[in-house]
């Protein structure tokens, strides 16, 4: 057995002692930090705005922060933006957002180390609360970090200085925060590009069912082209057929006038003809006229001598003379045949 002095033994239960509230202090830490993990986890299907909510409303109630802000990295805008808030009006913050390496959250990002800063001066920051203004007593930033990297930093505004085991506490948890936030922000991006997928494919969808009902349209017209190709090429045929008959038709009319020209030529000439013979006869006419003419004369020379002779010569004249008047109105009415036969044609 071996003997140990009374400061020996003062010294070794205060070891034990120390060791004891250590393993206390631990075990409530992991209990405590378990706790809030299993009630994160009952809002992990929750959006992103709205579980950073949650998780600022129970650790900032867990260690009596004053005010909390959570920021989320955003890889479109390459900084650390204000997803929640705690007592505080995020839209209000100076702030919003802060690159890597930005200010105190953006050196937490990007040394991926938590930043404390306890016993602050009151002149330093200055807070308001709904009635009065505040002086902050410590500043808790605690990085988020999964896989080696910052997904978002943890800003809390404290009153008073903050024990070691919560801290501890915030640190335990920030681990499941980190890979939740992760994850929710995967399930968004993947929900995202279902949504995008299911668009592409209601799209692709569409544009299949309009090429359908392209095709069908296409292949009426195409149809419709081939019928009218052989309505034009029936037309064509009957027009090839009207211009043969159409030809012969010319040829037939070509043929009539040059009988018409003949014909008139023709007549033509009996015109000529016609108008030779009336002239004779308006000759024999004036012959006939004189030989009257002279016959009168010799006839009133005799008919001093012989009355009866003259009477009887002159009834036989007038007899001969009335044969000649007629067989003149004769031709004359021949020749006016004549003409008009010529006018007609």
């Amino acid at each position: 057995m071996t003997n140990f002095t009374q400061e020996e033994y003062l010294k070794l239960q205060a070891e034990f002692a120390a060791r004891e509230k250590q393993i206390e202090e631990k075990i409530w830490v992991d209990t405590e930090a378990g706790r809030i993990n299993d009630l994160l986890r009952q809002h992990f299907n929750l959006s992103i705005q709205e579980f950073t909510t949650v998780t600022l409303r129970y650790l900032s109630e867990f260690c009596n922060a004053f005010s909390a802000v959570i920021y989320v990295w955003d890889i479109d805008k390459k900084a650390f933006v204000a997803e929640g808030g705690y007592a505080c009006n995020i839209e209000k913050l100076p702030y919003k957002q802060l690159a890597m390496g930005d200010g105190v959250v953006g050196q937490a990002g990007q040394s991926q180390k938590k930043m404390y800063f306890e016993n602050i001066p009151p002149e330093n920051i200055q807070i308001q609360a709904a009635s009065v203004q505040l002086s902050a007593a410590a500043l808790l930033v605690i990085p988020l970090v999964f896989n080696d990297k910052s997904v978002g930093v943890l800003e809390f505004v404290f009153l008073q200085n903050v024990d070691k085991k919560l801290q501890q506490v915030i640190d335990k948890v920030s681990q499941s925060v980190a890979a939740m936030l992760e994850s929710i922000a995967n399930n968004a991006i993947t929900k995202k590009l279902l949504h995008e997928s299911q668009e592409q494919a209601e799209a692709l969808r569409a544009q299949e069912e309009e090429m359908r009902q392209n095709l069908e349209e296409l292949k009426a017209t195409q149809e419709a082209m081939e019928k009218k190709q052989q309505e034009m090429e029936a037309l064509s045929r009957k027009l090839a057929a009207n211009e043969e008959v159409l030809q012969r038709a010319l040829q037939a009319s070509k043929d009539k006038e040059k009988e018409i020209a003949f014909i008139n030529e023709e007549l033509k000439k009996n015109q000529t003809e016609l108008l030779k013979t009336v002239q004779q006869l308006q000759e024999t006419h004036k012959d006939l006229e004189k030989q009257r003419a002279s016959e009168e004369q010799r006839m009133k020379a005799q008919l001093e001598s012989t009355k009866s002779i003259v009477a009887k010569f002159q009834e036989k004249q007038k007899a001969e003379i009335d044969k000649l008047k007629a067989l003149i109105e004769e031709k004359d009415k021949e020749i006016e045949a004549l003409r008009h036969k010529e006018i007609r044609p």
